[in-house]
């Protein structure tokens, strides 16, 4: 298992639905504000997160009921939270995947506070210094004012990285670029998330303009790779 460092694999039930992501905060064990879109793969990989959610508010508001439960029972009582619930089925019932004591990958906070104005990153420094949190109700998101997504850029191969272009058609909706490669790094194959070279923070116009760009993603960037050497391919 040349992929785990403990050297053991997890199998899990499949359950054949879509997935919903987001961030979430809580203030005294109390979830005060949480945002989720629809999670989108690449494969096995995560490809980006839409916001907002195509799913009805009672849908969301009954995952952040459920995620209220699972943080009165583990007693997590302050700090950002990652959320993924799976639907079983293309609606109902779900089933929560993951809770993370932890802000979510991809600058999952940064576009969600583009997205709605909540400032994940200003109370999660707040809170690390003793600043008070005062609990509050939870509140139904803001509706964003418009249709935002995280990008994750994926090497096509194995190689040396040398770069990434975009194509013109995406600098309308682009908010933020962030590139994890340097040049001259070597990738492997891209089948984990070790081989992703960046993340595009966009903002779009409406939803079906968002979905078409993502639909259709890798005809918008190419990551520039030299040939791996014969003998890092054979290994």
């Amino acid at each position: 298992l040349p992929l785990s460092r403990a050297g053991r694999v997890i199998v899990e039930q499949c359950i054949d639905g879509h997935q919903l992501h987001g961030d979430g905060f809580v203030c005294d064990g109390k979830l005060v504000f949480s945002c989720l879109g629809d999670h989108q793969a690449a494969g096995v990989l995560n490809s980006s997160t839409l916001y907002p959610s195509r799913y009805p508010a009672d849908l969301i508001a009954r995952i952040q009921a459920e995620t209220q439960r699972f943080l009165d029972l583990a007693g997590f009582r302050q700090g950002g939270i990652n959320i993924e619930a799976r639907l079983d089925g293309d609606r109902e019932p779900f089933h929560i995947i993951e809770i993370g004591p932890r802000n979510g990958g991809h600058f999952t906070p940064d576009i969600i506070t583009h997205a709605t104005g909540f400032d994940f990153v200003s109370l999660s420094v707040d809170t690390c210094l003793g600043a008070p949190c005062t609990p509050a109700p939870l509140r139904p998101s803001p509706h964003p004012q418009g249709w935002f997504t995280n990008l994750v850029l994926y090497a096509p191969r194995p190689g040396r990285y040398t770069g990434v272009q975009l194509s013109p058609e995406l600098e309308p909706f682009l908010l933020e670029k962030h590139l994890y490669k340097h040049r001259g790094d070597q990738l492997g194959s891209g089948t984990t998330s070790q081989t992703a070279v960046g993340t595009l923070l966009l903002k779009f116009g409406d939803r079906g303009q968002m979905e078409r760009v993502i639909a259709r993603n890798r005809d918008f960037y190419r990551v520039d790779m030299e040939p791996a050497p014969r003998e890092s391919i054979d290994a």
